[in-house]
């Protein structure tokens, strides 16, 4: 049973925790950003397989099936196309493959999910994971052409004289 405790939504983003379990496989549009608060979930992937996570980010359109049923999950569902989205796949997801989230990486804002669960309504709390994900100002979204990636190559190989 879905049991949902925070909910939060814009045009681009939904955010919700809770004890949640999906009944079956599927694939989304957004991006989804997963944390385990106070324990780990569970994933189903292409493969096949289950696999235990503490924080993963599922690309747009990737079959998954979640089990969150042993504890408490923040997830995040982010439009692919917005400035989050963009800059999200451009910094962790490569391919259409889950990327698994190093815990370490996570650990602070794990506290700032806590958090916002007790506080709803703390903006600053909100803001502040906000702009873990949120591209920093001069951030070029576009990947560049790979004829340009091969020139610059070439030229990083060139000899000084």
């Amino acid at each position: 049973m879905n049991k949902v405790y925070y909910i939060y939504f814009t045009r681009d983003l939904i955010i919700f925790s809770g004890s949640l379990l999906d009944a079956g496989e599927h694939k989304h549009y957004a991006i989804q950003l997963s944390f385990g608060l106070d324990h780990p979930f569970k994933i189903k992937s292409m493969d096949g397989n289950w696999q235990t996570y503490s924080a993963v980010i599922i690309p747009t359109n990737c079959p998954h099936h979640y089990d969150g049923t042993a504890g408490m999950q923040l997830l995040m569902l982010i439009n692919p196309l917005s400035n989050m989205g963009l800059y999200i796949s451009a910094q962790w997801i490569t391919g259409n493959k889950i990327t698994i989230l190093a815990r370490e990486s996570v650990a602070t804002l794990a506290d700032r999910f806590h958090k916002l669960c007790i506080v709803p309504n703390d903006t600053e709390t909100l803001k502040s994971i906000l702009s873990f994900f949120s591209p920093p100002s001069g951030f070029i979204y576009k990947k560049t052409d790979w004829r340009i990636t091969k020139v610059l190559t070439i030229i990083d190989n060139l000899e000084e004289k």
